[in-house]
């Protein structure tokens, strides 16, 4: 990010990240897959980004009906 002359992210990026990271379901990580957020994060720091899965109740309620047909099929 310094090589772009980044020096902080600032209050406005920052909001903007974490909309983005709750939209698309993402998590952010550093080394090691440490959950981290990304305003501790050192700005030269690689963060990993990998996707996770929010489910409300009906979901929830909806993939255990698809698993159940699943299930019912023969193999």
């Amino acid at each position: 990010m310094r090589k772009y002359n980044y020096k902080r992210l600032s209050p406005v990026l920052t909001e903007h990240l974490h909309q983005c990271i709750y939209f698309y379901h993402l998590q952010p990580y550093v080394k090691d897959y440490m959950e981290c957020r990304i305003e501790d994060v050192g700005i030269d720091e690689m963060i990993v980004f990998r996707v996770v899965w929010r489910c409300s109740s009906s979901c929830t309620f909806f993939n255990s009906a698809i698993l159940s047909l699943l299930r019912q099929l023969p193999i």
